[in-house]
């Protein structure tokens, strides 16, 4: 896994990429914004995160969803605070998560393809 740094106004930005599984842990989150690119969704997917002990709130998760052929389904287990959300088949979507000094919340989602 290679992490990157990007500068934005709130300090460096981490950027991520992880494996598909049926479970997946995703990073600690330690940074204000974190970038997270998923691999292709193959099945069904059940995720969970943690934050560092000193995050802040307001630090925001971005997660990029690829679906293989057929429709996805992506739970969200411990540390999160939303409802399952189902990826379109051949489509491409970006989650956006806020954190409310407890879990990460649901704030959105929009198709990039």
């Amino acid at each position: 896994m290679q992490n990157y740094k990007i500068q934005h106004p709130n300090g460096p930005a981490d950027t991520d990429s992880v494996g598909y599984a049926a479970s997946i842990a995703l990073p600690t989150i330690d940074d204000m914004e974190t970038y997270i690119t998923v691999a292709q969704l193959t099945g069904p997917a059940t995720m969970t995160i943690s934050p560092h002990g000193e995050l802040k709130t307001g630090a925001k998760v971005y997660l990029k969803l690829a679906a293989d052929g057929t429709n996805r389904t992506v739970t969200f287990s411990t540390g999160f605070t939303a409802a399952a959300i189902t990826v379109t088949a051949d489509k491409t979507i970006l989650a956006t998560f806020f954190y409310n000094g407890t879990s990460f919340e649901h704030a959105g989602t929009g198709t990039l393809n």
